[in-house]
């Protein structure tokens, strides 16, 4: 898939504080999704506790696919207005998955929460299919993406989650986290400090239930091999690019070579 450099800034502070059982006497009310796409919602929230003298109000929403007593995030919100009424934008979500959410208040070092409530985001659109006269046809954006100057997230190789920390002690296909003891996907070259006790199976192409591409799109699609991508740079014209469609992006424009002499560069 085609990668353009990207540069997002996102503050997201997650759970560190023990929550209180406290009852919220009306202090936090859990609003509407008023906007909900496949990466991002927007939800409302009431805040009903004025700040004090010394005592300061956080108000903001927080949200898991599990359980919000344990494993939540929150996104704190900046604006406020008269009536308490805020919006909170949670970006960077995954396509057609449930989460959890709620209102919550921090105040005077007590957490108050409004009600749980539900949302489903919208199935991950479909990109464009690009020849590029490489063999196979190219996707015109990423995995968790919705247009080409979006970064999507980051997945290992074999893996359908994205996740805070890359390593091989976090490989899904590392035998017990030990550093390239491969269990799966191990090329037939492969050292023997490789594969340890696994098997050498020469897979250059994911298995169905191991590609998020499958996952996530569905159909014909699925992650390129090594080979694929290699053929993606020698075979096609790349032109750099500082601001993609006014966007402000900057990265490389792939096209499908015209001539033979402009493969590859």
């Amino acid at each position: 898939m085609k990668n353009f450099t990207l540069f997002i800034c996102l503050i997201i502070t997650f759970v560190s504080c023990e929550k209180s059982d406290s009852e919220n006497f009306d202090i936090a009310e859990t609003g509407a999704v008023v906007e909900l796409g496949a990466f991002s919602a927007k939800i409302q929230g009431v805040c009903r506790q004025k700040p004090e003298k010394a005592l300061s109000v956080i108000y903001g929403v927080e949200y898991s696919e599990n359980d919000l007593n344990t494993n939540a995030t929150n996104v704190e919100a900046t604006q406020i207005n008269s009536d308490g009424n805020f919006d909170v934008c949670i970006k960077g979500l995954t396509a057609n998955t449930s989460y959890f959410y709620r209102t919550y208040v921090l105040f005077n070092k007590v957490y108050y929460f409004g009600d749980i409530k539900t949302f489903t985001t919208s199935s991950h659109p479909q990109p464009e299919k690009v020849d590029l006269g490489v063999g196979v046809k190219w996707a015109s954006f990423n995995i968790s993406a919705s247009s080409p100057e979006e970064y999507g997230k980051y997945y290992a190789w074999g893996e359908l989650k994205p996740k805070s920390f890359y390593s091989w002690g976090t490989y899904a296909w590392c035998k017990d986290g030990q550093e390239l003891q491969l269990t799966k996907y191990v090329p037939f070259d492969a050292p023997s400090f490789w594969f340890g006790d696994g098997p050498i199976d020469g897979k250059t192409v994911l298995d169905p239930e191991d590609d998020v591409a499958v996952k996530e799109l569905g159909g014909s699609w699925r992650m390129p091999t090594i080979e694929e991508c290699s053929d993606l740079v020698s075979g096609c014209f790349w032109q750099w690019c500082t601001d993609y469609k006014g966007s402000g992006v900057i990265g490389y424009i792939v096209f499908k070579a015209k001539n033979p002499e402009d493969r590859g560069k």
